[in-house]
Order: C-alpha cells, then structure tokens, then sequence
C-alpha cells in the first residue's frame, strides 16, 4: 500500500506513542485483575495512570529528534540511563536492553532510512555512546532495518525468512536469536495462533541460566515482529495481539506500534483511538512519558524530523516549511496535477 513519507513518518511516532501508552496500561489491568475482554480497549487503553510510572522510552524518542533536528549526534543522559539499574521497573524488567536500543533508534532510522550502510554505521555509534550492552546492536539492527525497508516501500511481510538472511547474514549473532528468530519465523509460516506463539517464544528452555535470561533479551522484540507480521495490515489488531502477549507490553507494544504505524500510514490508526488519545488524562501521560502535550505536538515533530530528512535546514517553524506539503505523493504513482 503506498502512502506518502510525511504520513508514514507521522504513523511510526504516534503508532509508538500510542503502543507504550496502552502497553504501560495494560500491564496495570494485568497486575490488579483478571483479563477482560480486550475490545474494551476503547474505554481503557489510554486512561490515568495509577501506579509510579515505568521507564519513559517516549522521552528517550524526542530526546534524540530533537538532536537530529539541531544537526547533533546521538548522545545525552537521559538515553544512557536507559541501560543503567533502575531498580524494580514493572514493565521493563529484565532490562531488555534490545528493545530500548531498538525505540531509541526510531529517529536514528527515520533519518537514514535511505541509506543502510550509513544507518548501521550510525547505529553501532549510538550503541557505544549510549553504553548499552553490545548484544543489544542484534536487535535494534533488526527493527531498524525493518523500519527503513517499510519507509522505502520494499518490505514484503511473506518475504521475512529473505529479510533476515540479507540484515543479519554477516552479523555475528548469538545462539539465542538465531533459535528465537527461526522459531518466529516458522511460526509466521505455519499460521499459528497468538497463544501458540507467545508460549514458545517466551518459555524457558532450562539449558542454563544465561541462556534464559539472554531469551528475556530477545522476547519484546520477537513478539512485537509476530504481532505485525502475522496481521500487517491491521494497526489495531497488531496492538491488541502485542498487548495480549503480556509479556513486557510496554516495550511490545511500543515496537509493534511502531512497525505497524509507519506501514499502514497515521491514517490507519482508529480515528476514535485518537479522540481518546487527545483527552486531558492521556496528555498527562504524553507530557510525563513523552514531553509531549499533545497529539498536535507529536506530529509537528514528526514533520519537523521529516523536514530534517527532506534537506530544510534549520525548520524551526515547521508550519512555515509545511505550507507546501500538498507537493507531495507517494513515489512511483502517476497523479493529477
């Protein structure tokens, strides 16, 4: 489906903003009662928050676009401390250091989307300054890819076995994710179900202790990958499948958000999703989680990040740069004048 570059920019940050929201939320429902039915996601996926908040991987975001935007490099605190000790974080327990590489990347793959080489180069630096562990690199190298094949219209979700050879066959990888990412991708070519897929990609294998705590590293990302691979046009089924899996949701649900948002475009998300996500409880949530104050905002800086891509300079007054946005179309498709 082709859909114009602003629009998939704008879908990847607030499909990412709206699966931490309700990944952070359903991780609450979890914790205080039994699963209901998950269509009532529409009267409580994007409310208060009730418990201290988990890490804020939404700051992290518009911490490094902000950089970009101002022509700096990948760096400053609040990304480091990522992948320092935070104590007993609800959601993001066993530190999961892949899939916060992977969401603090989002800007780095939003900018070099269109030139790989450049991207991974780039990536390995942010890794390094953000001193995140270095088997970390495997899977945002993965997601980031990913992200950068679907900004350039050449992802095929039936063609993800290919994906994998060609972003991962010179990279030294682990054990653990070459038997995780094979399982998932036999999962995808069997059609199996949710329940399926969550028990045998998040259940121990009892080899050795390491072993199950790398398996811990590699689980947000597998199941976020599962979750839009397996329904890719369906923005919203993705999330609901992310956040069913239970499994870390918050980081699930941000990835899948992500990967889905940026592929069906921001005018895939449900209109009432957004209604929701522009209440006065859930501009809370995007000030304390995003220093965000509302959904205007995330997709001022989306444009603004775009502009950076397109070649402006300095777009400090993105509505100034965007008077002209009616120019653009997706590529390759011929248009009326």
């Amino acid at each position: 489906m082709h859909h114009s570059l602003m629009n998939r920019f704008r879908g990847a940050l607030l499909g990412t903003a709206l699966g931490e929201g309700l990944g952070v939320h359903s991780w609450m429902r979890l914790q205080t009662s039994s699963p209901r039915s998950w269509s009532d996601v529409d009267r409580w996926g994007f409310g208060k928050l009730t418990v201290p908040l988990p890490v804020a991987m939404g700051t992290v975001v518009t911490e490094q676009i902000n950089l970009l935007i101002q022509g700096e490099r990948a760096s400053q605190p609040a990304t480091m401390s990522l992948f320092k000790a935070h104590g007993n974080v609800p959601s993001a327990g066993h530190c999961a250091a892949s899939a916060k590489a992977a969401i603090a990347a989002i800007p780095i793959a939003l900018a070099l989307h269109d030139d790989i080489h450049q991207l991974h180069r780039t990536l390995e630096e942010a890794i390094i300054v953000w001193q995140a562990p270095a088997e970390s690199k495997v899977g945002a190298l993965l997601v980031c890819r990913l992200l950068a094949l679907i900004l350039r219209e050449q992802f095929i979700p039936e063609g993800f076995e290919r994906f994998l050879a060609e972003s991962l066959g010179s990279e030294p990888i682990s054990l653990v994710w070459a038997t995780q990412l094979h399982q998932l991708n036999h999962l995808l070519q069997t059609k199996a179900g949710l329940v399926t897929a969550v028990a045998q990609l998040t259940q121990p294998r009892r080899i050795s202790a390491s072993e199950d705590a790398a398996m811990l590293e590699t689980t947000p990302i597998l199941l976020a990958l599962y979750s839009f691979l397996s329904t890719p046009g369906d923005f919203r089924l993705t999330l609901l499948r992310a956040a069913q899996a239970s499994h870390q949701p918050q980081l699930t649900c941000a990835i899948a958000g992500l990967l889905s948002g940026s592929y069906n475009g921001i005018t895939a998300i449900p209109v009432h999703w957004r209604q929701t996500f522009c209440h006065q409880s859930v501009d809370a949530l995007l000030v304390k989680m995003w220093e965000i104050e509302s959904e205007t905002a995330l997709i001022t800086l989306a444009d603004r990040l775009w502009s950076v891509w397109a070649g402006v300079h300095t777009p400090t007054h993105p509505t100034e740069v965007l008077r002209y946005s009616a120019a653009i179309a997706a590529p390759n498709i011929i248009r009326p004048r």
